[in-house]
């Protein structure tokens, strides 16, 4: 981390004078050699820490135990700070996970230069979620993990925890951008830990998110019967829609062939999984026609909104049946 203009000695200062009270107690001898030392060193924390390790030399005129209790206080003190701090790394058991499916790994916790007390460990599955009428994206929580009691890491031990914990069945699905490269929408583990007076270290680690079988056969039964899938991104849960989680994933597509490639625009569905049912929010948006269609669709005249709750059972062995229950949901809207 690197900081413009101040000096580490500057931010310290800043933090209730703790070096200061530090040396003033110990009774430095030479504190002005030291201050005028740390004044100097403008460029960056890195090249700070140099000259505050030079520091004791100065300051204890090689008194050696007063050298290492100034510099024990001084580590804990930087450490505070995230530098010297203690360091976190998670290690997922595999990268791809199925919505509803456990998803295991173990958190390696590195001791920094000085003990420090760990109060929590923290794991979140996250995501972005977009805003109706917005491009603009924000971070949202899917599941949230706590995973120790506090515990105390020594200089440079290091720890290994395990956790496991079952993804939730709205979990977003990811695809590949071809563009990019890159899982759309992002789901990711962020990994904090909550050390007493300090910066939290953190990880962050991507995950991918496959369907459930009772998702994709959904989507493949609305397919059969003449459609395209276009796009899906998560964004605000709609009023109409009930659940509790803040925001939705939304399957968009257009009619490809078939009865209704003239007669709709598009088919918008969000599929609400539960443990023996899953509830599909749909969107209609036929498509306008004659001198009323341009009114039509600013005020939404040509959309149609409903659910329909479907056994799961019925939707793993009994696709065709699923198919048919959009179709006439469809007819009847037309």
């Amino acid at each position: 981390m690197i900081l413009q203009n101040p000096t580490v000695f500057d931010m310290l200062f800043q933090q209730g004078h703790k070096v200061t009270l530090l040396i003033k107690k110990m009774r430095q001898v030479k504190y002005s050699k030291l201050l005028k030392l740390f004044t100097y060193s403008q460029s960056s924390i890195p090249s700070s820490i140099k000259y505050y390790y030079h520091a004791q030399d100065l300051c204890y005129d090689g008194d050696t135990k007063k050298g290492d209790e100034f510099m024990s206080m001084f580590n804990k003190v930087i450490a505070s700070f995230g530098i010297g701090s203690a360091t976190v790394d998670t290690k997922l058991k595999s990268a791809y996970i199925q919505q509803g499916e456990i998803l295991e790994g173990i958190i390696e916790v590195k001791g920094g230069s000085t003990e420090q007390r760990i109060e929590t460990i923290n794991l979140k599955l996250m995501t972005m979620v977009g805003h109706e009428g917005s491009d603009r994206l924000s971070p949202a929580t899917v599941e949230d993990q706590q995973l120790n009691q506090p515990f105390t890491i020594s200089k440079g031990e290091r720890k290994t925890i395990p956790f496991s914990f079952q993804v939730p069945l709205d979990t977003p699905i990811t695809m590949i951008d071809p563009e990019t490269q890159k899982n759309v929408p992002p789901v990711w583990i962020d990994t904090a830990i909550d050390i007493r007076n300090a910066f939290d270290p953190k990880d962050k680690d991507f995950v991918s998110v496959d369907p459930t079988t009772v998702h994709e056969n959904i989507i493949d039964a609305i397919k059969v019967i003449g459609f395209k899938f276009q796009q899906m991104e998560s964004q605000d849960t709609p009023s109409w829609i009930k659940t509790n989680r803040p925001f939705v994933q939304q399957f968009e597509f257009i009619p490809s062939y078939g009865k209704y490639s003239r007669k709709l625009d598009e088919l918008e569905v969000y599929i609400l999984q539960g443990d023996r049912e899953t509830t599909v929010y749909f969107e209609i948006d036929k498509r306008s026609k004659g001198s009323m269609s341009v009114l039509k669709e600013k005020f939404n005249l040509d959309e149609h909104r409903g659910s329909v709750t479907l056994d799961n059972q019925q939707i793993l062995i009994n696709r065709s049946r699923i198919s048919d229950t959009f179709e006439q949901i469809i007819d009847d809207v037309l």
